[in-house]
């Protein structure tokens, strides 16, 4: 159900076939990456995969998601993906953009900045709406380092800035399923002093 993702250097030599327990071992950093929101290459046309599965219709969407995960109960995935088609600001904002891209029966490249701070209190725990999440992009303005700038169409993934508000809500979208802001760089308490991560998670299970 993820929009992006996962880049890791996996070391198979401690991996599911050997006998034991499960081990999932990485080399340095875990990155998360996402791409154009309509597939562009022959094999995403075919299967498309993470944001790409969202622009189509509910049946579509299924079909594709066990294609890929062919293990998994049809009649749970679409409950999950009923839920999120609801709720989640993203589901809305990136099927939107298929939409408007789309003039006089041909598709247009459409860019869309994922803002990586906003003008809200990010000590809140509620969900953002789709128009706090993202630009889109005129004139070619320029946003932060951090931003997530996303087209319709483009055969090229980027990664995403850990900092960002959505980095997490963006893959674990189960975790997240309206959406709700991260942690950022920039995160304060309801006393102004700074906050770690852990700290912003801890807090945010209480609530």
């Amino acid at each position: 159900m993820s929009f992006t993702s996962l880049g890791a250097k996996i070391d198979t030599s401690v991996g599911n076939n050997i006998n034991g327990a499960y081990n999932f071992r990485i080399h340095g950093t875990i990155c998360h990456r996402i791409g154009s929101i309509l597939p562009v290459t022959e094999s995403d046309i075919a299967h498309p995969k993470f944001v790409q599965i969202y622009i189509y219709d509910s049946a579509a969407q299924i079909d594709q998601r066990q294609y890929h995960s062919p293990q998994l109960e049809r009649s749970v995935l679409e409950k999950i993906q009923s839920i999120l088609m609801e709720t989640n600001p993203f589901v809305h904002l990136f099927r939107t953009m298929d939409q408007i891209s789309w003039e006089k029966g041909q598709s247009i490249d459409l860019t869309l900045r994922l803002v990586a701070e906003g003008p809200w209190d990010l000590r809140r725990y509620n969900a953002p709406t789709a128009s706090e999440i993202a630009v889109l992009i005129m004139n070619n303005e320029e946003g932060t380092s951090r931003d997530i700038v996303l087209h319709t169409r483009a055969n090229f993934q980027q990664n995403i800035n850990e900092y960002h508000r959505s980095y997490d809500a963006l893959h674990y979208v189960l975790l997240f399923p309206h959406g709700e802001n991260g942690w950022t760089i920039d995160a304060s308490s309801l006393s102004g002093e700074h906050v770690t991560v852990m700290q912003w998670y801890s807090n945010r299970l209480i609530y």
